[in-house]
């Protein structure tokens, strides 16, 4: 550290003058030796990115942030998710330029607004203002700015949101059997005709996430007691020192997500059949591709696509396989009263989850239930 000037003010206090981003920010003591250890603490939390001008526009600020801050808290995909909020929500908008100090409750809450008559989701709202709450808690708790706008900032009421979201895709039992059967088919030369299609049959008769099906080793499977052992999970994030992306085997989405899943005599079949053709006895993984790498979402996507396209069925997400699995199961789940097993089977945190995002009511259904009704005018 340099060799900071002190001078004696004409009201007995020492100050002491440190240059943060371009501007003069003054430090004060009642001796000499005071003031000079306040500015090498203030000097050590700068180099160590702790420091924000409130003169500082919020993007340059929150930039330093992220990069400085939160990058070392969080897994890489975590830190992917909260850079894209700033990059395309904040950094270039009209807030992003003002200065941290100029900030108010009202600037902020105007772009909330803003990027709801934009169309975006609740749940993408509620990133920018979990991000903004966050970083100006920080800003707050440096003193570089002497209050929270925050404090009196609220989420947009729902009305305020104009995001539709998309209809929950699910095959139904008839789409199932085509799935299946189209996915085991083999060629003339007795090799499967889907590579991965083995792997779409597993992921409708578990209800697996993509990316857990993708984390299965050697290891998780336990025919004997007939079983699978879930507590990984392969995600993909920006590789920051080589460019593009990398794969991660990293955990399960919650706590609830390490589980075990009972397996079918299919099931049981269909890890038999990928243990000759795409297991990997060097790595372990399961499912590998014919290089012996990790199987990306896009692989098995690409394969789905195909299959369906085969069936006659219209083009589904890969997540469709785990809706349909809870859908299929949860109608003798009910009369039996297991949905929390159903809950367990899926890795939710809470049965009410369950019910909100993966079981879907089709109009059939509907209409059976109302047509009972006609026994009471008949």
């Amino acid at each position: 550290m340099k060799e900071v000037n002190i001078k004696h003010r004409a009201d007995g206090r020492y100050e002491a003058r440190i240059v943060i981003n371009g501007k003069r920010k003054s430090i004060y003591g009642k001796s000499i030796s005071e003031t000079r250890k306040k500015a090498k603490q203030l000097q050590q939390e700068i180099n160590k990115g702790n420091v924000i001008s409130k003169n500082v526009r919020l993007n340059v600020a929150m930039e330093s942030y992220l990069t400085d801050i939160k990058r070392c808290k969080v897994k890489p995909t975590t830190y992917d998710r909260v850079e894209s909020t700033f990059k395309y929500h904040i950094k270039d908008e009209p807030l992003g330029r003002m200065q941290l100090g100029a900030i108010t409750a009202q600037d902020i809450q105007k772009l909330l607004s803003e990027q709801c008559e934009k169309g975006l989701s609740a749940s993408s709202i509620k990133k920018i203002y979990n991000l903004l709450g966050e970083f100006f808690r920080y800003a707050t708790a440096t003193r570089e700015i002497g209050w929270n706008p925050m404090l009196l900032v609220e989420m947009p009421h729902p009305s305020k949101i104009q995001y539709e979201s998309k209809e929950m895709e699910v095959l139904n039992s008839l789409e199932m059997k085509q799935v299946l059967s189209v996915a085991e088919q083999i060629n003339e030369d007795g090799q499967p005709c889907y590579r991965y299609g083995e792997g779409i049959v597993l992921l409708l008769l578990t209800g697996l996430r993509s990316g857990e099906l993708r984390g299965i080793r050697i290891n998780d499977i336990d025919l004997k007691q007939r079983v699978l052992h879930i507590h990984t999970n392969v995600v993909y994030a920006k590789d920051r020192q080589n460019g593009g992306i990398q794969y991660i085997i990293g955990d399960v989405k919650t706590k609830k997500s390490i589980r075990e899943i009972p397996l079918n005599d299919r099931a049981i079949l269909a890890i038999e059949r990928l243990l000759n053709t795409t297991y990997n006895p060097e790595t372990g993984f399961l499912l590998c591709t014919s290089k012996g790498k990790i199987v990306t979402h896009s692989h098995l996507q690409r394969c789905y696509s195909a299959i369906l396209n085969k069936a006659g069925i219209k083009h589904m997400g890969m997540h469709s396989t785990r809706h349909s699995f809870a859908t299929a199961i949860l109608k003798d789940a009910e009369d039996k009263g297991q949905i929390k097993e159903v809950s367990e089977l899926l890795g939710h945190c809470d049965v009410s989850v369950t019910y909100e995002h993966y079981i879907k009511a089709s109009n059939e259904d509907k209409r059976n239930l109302v047509n009972q009704l006609d026994k009471l005018v008949s």
